[in-house]
């Protein structure tokens, strides 16, 4: 079950759209129920561990821990935060962010 339709598709205006929770509640547990009555395995993605815990906890058999997104934009966080901190042998320096391709905004070279 994608949580993101399945919010639209009961109203929401957003995929995040809390005015809906009570109906979303209401209809996660349908589709629980629905998997249940027919023999399959209720799978859900989720955003993060704790949503994560929280679907297994209701019972669902089958779920995703984020997406590649959150993953890929969590690994390249910590490099950048690596990199801005730098190591003990190279002290972290001011990153620039790039336009175009090798191309510092300030138009140094890198």
């Amino acid at each position: 079950m994608g949580p993101s339709d399945l919010r639209l598709a009961i109203g929401g205006t957003t995929t995040r759209d809390h005015d809906v929770d009570d109906r979303f509640d209401a209809a996660i547990q349908r589709v629980l129920a629905a998997a249940r009555a027919a023999g399959v395995v209720a799978g859900v993605h989720t955003p993060d561990g704790a949503a994560a815990a929280l679907r297994i906890a209701q019972g669902f058999t089958v779920v995703t821990v984020a997406s590649d997104v959150v993953h890929l934009e969590a690994a390249a966080r910590e490099h950048l935060d690596r990199a801005r901190r730098g190591t003990d042998d190279h002290p972290g320096g001011r990153v620039l962010p790039f336009r175009g391709v090798g191309r510092p905004s300030d138009g140094s070279r890198p």
